[in-house]
C-alpha cells in the first residue's frame, strides 16, 4: 500500500501485487499478536455471509449514494482505473485492486476483513474475562449491527480501519504483558498504516497512551507514538511528488478560490465542507449523535429507503418499537454490567487494566468527533465506538444479563437481515441499478 502510492498510476499487476503484501501484512500481523484468531471455527462462515449479502443483487452495490451513504461505486470506479486517490481528511490509499474476478474480489476482501474484524473481538472480550455465552452474544450482536453488517459487504474503508483499531488494541496489551522495543515498534507500525487508510485515524494515538499510562507502562511510549508522526511526516511529501499537482484536491475545493495545494489547505477545505463545530455546544446534538450510533447504526428500520436513513431521525423513527427495545436494550445491558466492569478494573492485571482505559478513551474520543463531522452520517463512522461499546458490555455480562443481550443480538440479526434485503429489493425498483451493473461488469 505504502510503496504502490509512490506511482502516479500503477499498472494492474503493481495493484495486485500491492493488494497481496497488503493481506500478507494484515495475516502475518494476526498470527504474531494472536494466532488463534485465523484458528475460530466460525471465521470462514461469517465472510461467506457478509459475502453473499448483496448477492442477490450486486447492481444496488453501484448506485451512488444508495447503500447508508456509502462510497462504494467511487471506490469501485478508483479500483478499476487502479487509481491512487485522495482519502478522508486529506490522505491517500491504495485502493484494493480490481482483480480479474471482478466485483466479487472486492467484495470478497471486504468480507474478510470484515470477519477478522469480529474474530478480533472476540479474542479481545476473551481477554476481558468473557465467558463464552457473554461471547457469543456479544459477538453476534457487533458482527451483525447495521455498520458493521453493511460495511463488510461492500466496499468500504471503514471495516479495514475498525481492524487496526482492533489489532492495535491487542498489540497494545501485548505490549504492556512484554513491554520491549519489537513490541513498541509493532503497535506503532499499526498506527501508521491506520493513519494510511485516513489521517482521522490518528484519534487512535490518544486510546493507545491512555492505556499504556493507565497500565502504568510509559515505556517507550514516545517511540510508540513518534513512529506513526514520523512515518506520515516523510510518506505524505513522497507521495504528493508523485501524484502530481491535483493529489490535494477535495470535495470542499469548490467553497474556495484555488483546490488544495498541500495538507493543510486540503484539511481546511475538507473540515469546511463537513464539520459543524457549534453542534458541539448543543445537548440535542449530542443525544441525536448517541441514539444515530448507538441504536441507528445497530438495529436497522424495516421500510426506510437505505439512502435517506441516516440522514432521518423523525418522530415516527425514534418511537418505533424495533427502535426503543433496542435503545432500552443496550441501556440495561450497560446498567446491568457497569457493576462486573468496576470489578474488573479493581482486579485485572496490567493488560486488561490498559485495555479497559484504552476502550474507554475511544468512546470519550469518539463522542465529540461524531457530534460535529458529518452527523446524518454516523452509521459510517460508529464502528470504533461501537467496538469499544460491545467490548465493555461482554467485559461485565454476568447471569441473566447474558439473556438480555441474546435477546438484543437476535433482535438485530433478525432486523437488519430483512433491512439488507430489502434494501436488495429497493434497488432494483432503480433505472440505474441495472445500467450501473451492466457498465462495471463489462469493465471487468
Amino acid at each position: 500500500m505504502f510503496a504502490a502510492s509512490l506511482l502516479p498510476a500503477g499498472p494492474p499487476w503493481l495493484s495486485s501485487l500491492a493488494t497481496a503484501v497488503y493481506w500478507a501484512s494484515i495475516l502475518a500481523t494476526i498470527a504474531r499478536l494472536d494466532a488463534s484468531i485465523l484458528r475460530r471455527p466460525w471465521l470462514a462462515l461469517v465472510a461467506v455471509g457478509y459475502t453473499a449479502t448483496f448477492a442477490w443483487n450486486r447492481g444496488a452495490l453501484l448506485v451512488p449514494d444508495y447503500l447508508f451513504d456509502t462510497d462504494t461505486e467511487r471506490y469501485v470506479r478508483e479500483a478499476v482505473a487502479h487509481r491512487i486517490q485522495v482519502r478522508h481528511l486529506g490522505f491517500p490509499v491504495q485502493t484494493f485492486s480490481y482483480p480479474a474476478v471482478g466485483l466479487s474480489g472486492l467484495i470478497v476482501q471486504s468480507a474478510v476483513a470484515g470477519a477478522l474484524l469480529v474474530a478480533t473481538f472476540d479474542a479481545l472480550v476473551k481477554r476481558l474475562g468473557a465467558r463464552v455465552p457473554a461471547r457469543i452474544a456479544m459477538g453476534v450482536l457487533f458482527g451483525a449491527s447495521l455498520s458493521t453488517w453493511t460495511l463488510s459487504s461492500v466496499v468500504e474503508s471503514f471495516v479495514p480501519s475498525a481492524l487496526l483499531l482492533a489489532l492495535t488494541l491487542l498489540g497494545l496489551v501485548r505490549w504492556i504483558d512484554t513491554p520491549d522495543r519489537t513490541n513498541a515498534v509493532s503497535v506503532g507500525l499499526l498506527l501508521l498504516a491506520g493513519a494510511g487508510i485516513s489521517l482521522e485515524n490518528l484519534y487512535v494515538l490518544v486510546p493507545v497512551a491512555v492505556g499504556a499510562i493507565a497500565a502504568r507502562k510509559p515505556r517507550d511510549l514516545l517511540l510508540m507514538l513518534g513512529v506513526p508522526i514520523l512515518g506520515l511526516a516523510l510518506w505524505i511529501p513522497l507521495v504528493s511528488r508523485a501524484q502530481g499537482p491535483g493529489f490535494y484536491a477535495t470535495w470542499g475545493d469548490e467553497g474556495f478560490s484555488r483546490p488544495a495545494g498541500n495538507v493543510l489547505e486540503n484539511l481546511e477545505h475538507f473540515t469546511a465542507e463537513y464539520v459543524q463545530p457549534a453542534r458541539i455546544l448543543s445537548p440535542r446534538s449530542h443525544a441525536e449523535t448517541l441514539w444515530r450510533v448507538f441504536v441507528m447504526s445497530v438495529r436497522g428500520e424495516p421500510g426506510e429507503e437505505p439512502s435517506r436513513y441516516p440522514a432521518r431521525l423523525t418522530r415516527r423513527s425514534f418511537l418505533d418499537p424495533g427502535q426503543l427495545a433496542c435503545a432500552g436494550l443496550t441501556l440495561l445491558l450497560l446498567v446491568l454490567s457497569a457493576p462486573a466492569i468496576a470489578r474488573r478494573w479493581r482486579d485485572a492485571g496490567a493488560g486488561e487494566r490498559g485495555l479497559l482505559a484504552a476502550l474507554a478513551a475511544v468512546l470519550l474520543v469518539r463522542t465529540p468527533f461524531l457530534v460535529v463531522y458529518a452527523p446524518t452520517q454516523s452509521l459510517l463512522f460508529a464502528l470504533p465506538s461501537l467496538l469499544a461499546l460491545d467490548l465493555l458490555v461482554g467485559t461485565g455480562l454476568r447471569g441473566k444479563a447474558r439473556w438480555a443481550a441474546g435477546a438484543l443480538a437476535l433482535l438485530v440479526l433478525v432486523t437488519n437481515a430483512w433491512v439488507l434485503a430489502d434494501a436488495q429489493r429497493g434497488a432494483s425498483n432503480q433505472e440505474s441499478t441495472s445500467k450501473a451493473y451492466e457498465t462495471w461488469s463489462a469493465t471487468a
